[in-house]
């Protein structure tokens, strides 16, 4: 913040006073208000919203202790408060100290330490609204985060619990792929306008399912997406809480069908996956664009489950692992060992139906 846009308020009854400090604060700004009064000050204050005020302790009609209750500086952060008086007594100055002020210069003063003070005052309000503004872009980049992960994942990654660098680490993670079915034939029957309006509302109902059971949407992928449970951090639950995402959306999925709106003339259809193993958690790219992704064959699997679902007219389907991990809570349907592309060996595979928790 430049110092010639910080804005001062100097409130000054005594005209052989106020002269000097306003030549001395104009060397330093562009924006200085001069009052003679303590209402004129707690106007401008609520409405101006200066950056530093300088007050006289004794004015005409209001004294500094008042003005400072009035105005609450005590929370305004934003502002400096500064009183100005030839009176020493200490229950005054500690009364002024308590109810906000930054800081007491007793007069008479010479005006090279009214200057020293008034620079650490510019330095000051200058580092708190720098300090404020690079909150308010954290703040900005944790609301974008939270549009694609859970908030114990944004603030990892913004306290840098979360490694920027390339590379990674194996964990074990369930993974749910969840696409959208018949997507060419939307695209045909819907106008393209209205088609991007509706998959953005329906996918972000979607992630919000997902983020409800403790899920991350690591990537959007043409039109579905891959959530992990278990990355960043591993839970105890991460299987279970999988499951129930996948459920819960198949849920919402029958609730939309029966209101859907009026252009889409088939119930929208969609097809899971899910599978559990180990994983690379991590950065992947190049030093000038990283991606945070999840990479593996528990990810590669449960995009081939998903592919199956189609085939076999069923919306979720789960692998062996993830099935043995939620155990008797899990209701299945079994599928014969099947052969996944990608996969030398026969798959387990079942079609989850609903959970006992």
């Amino acid at each position: 913040m430049n110092s010639e846009s910080i804005r001062i308020l100097i409130a000054e009854d005594d005209p052989i006073i106020a002269e000097p400090i306003c030549k001395l604060t104009g060397r330093f700004t562009d924006h200085c208000t001069l009052v003679a009064s303590g209402a004129e000050a707690c106007e401008i204050i609520a409405g101006e919203r200066p950056d530093i005020v300088l007050l006289d302790y004794f004015l005409s009609d209001i004294n500094a202790i008042d003005i400072l209750k009035s105005v609450n500086a005590r929370n305004r952060p934003d502002c400096l408060f500064v009183v100005q008086s030839a009176n020493t007594e200490h229950e005054i100055v500690q009364a002024c100290l308590e109810y906000g002020a930054h800081d007491y210069i007793r007069k008479p003063y010479s005006f090279i330490e009214f200057e020293l003070k008034l620079r650490n005052y510019i330095d000051t309000i200058t580092q708190r609204k720098e300090l404020s503004r690079m909150k308010s872009q954290v703040e900005k980049e944790r609301d974008i985060l939270k549009k694609y992960f859970p908030k114990d994942f944004s603030d990892a990654l913004l306290s840098g619990e979360i490694s920027t660098e390339i590379g990674g680490r194996l964990q074990t993670a369930s993974t749910l792929i969840c696409d959208l079915r018949d997507s060419t034939r939307m695209a045909e029957e819907v106008q393209p306008e209205e088609l991007a309006h509706f998959l953005s509302d329906f996918f972000a109902d979607l992630a919000d399912l997902v983020f409800g059971q403790g899920g991350s949407i690591t990537a959007f992928r043409g039109d579905g997406f891959l959530a992990t449970f278990g990355v960043p951090h591993v839970g105890r639950e991460d299987v279970l809480n999988c499951a129930r995402a996948a459920l819960r959306i198949r849920a919402h999925l029958n609730t939309f069908n029966s209101f859907r709106p009026s252009f889409l003339k088939e119930p929208i259809r969609i097809g899971m996956g899910i599978a559990t193993g180990r994983v690379f958690v991590g950065n992947v790219g190049s030093v000038h664009r990283l991606d945070y992704t999840v990479l593996g064959d528990p990810v590669n699997l449960a995009a081939r489950l998903e592919a199956l679902t189609k085939r076999a007219n069923v919306d979720l389907f789960i692998d062996g692992i993830t099935r043995d991990t939620l155990g008797a809570r899990a209701q299945v349907r079994p599928v014969q060992l099947t052969h996944v592309r990608g996969k030398k060996e026969s798959v387990r595979v079942y079609h989850l139906t609903d959970l006992d928790d």
